[in-house]
């Protein structure tokens, strides 16, 4: 069971090492997203074209199992400080790019940088929400 205790190793200074990653898995922990879901988010879903942190976080129905439809989930002031520290991406489109650039970061990748914290922190019996 996750407790406040681990959560807080996993977004502080031994855990996730970059603003990026601590932006990335903040929204899975704030939003109950799944990683595969967060990974092909937009920048268009969570900021606003000034830059600023929208209020509402959009998850489009073609991110989602689609069972719903689109969804919007309130932006809470810890998930808003991790989103702010992020340096958005210059170019394109979604707000986690992948290694080339041309597309969104991939779950798999994703999940792997958990585990590398997960193994790191000795956390065991832990995984993303594919």
């Amino acid at each position: 069971m996750f407790t406040n205790t681990l959560l807080e190793r996993m977004f502080g200074e031994e855990g996730f090492q970059s603003f990026r990653d601590r932006a990335l898995f903040g929204l899975c922990r704030y939003t109950a997203a799944r990683i595969s879901e967060v990974c092909q988010m937009k920048i268009s879903d969570v900021f606003l074209p000034s830059g600023k942190v929208k209020s509402e976080i959009v998850f489009r129905t073609e991110t989602t199992k689609g069972e719903y439809g689109q969804k919007t989930v309130k932006v809470s002031p810890d998930l808003r400080a991790l989103l702010e520290a992020y340096d958005v991406p210059e170019k394109g489109i979604y707000l986690f790019p992948g290694r080339h650039g041309r597309s969104s970061i991939n779950p798999v990748s994703a999940s792997h940088l958990f585990k590398e914290v997960c193994d790191r922190l000795e956390l065991h019996r832990v995984s993303t929400h594919i």
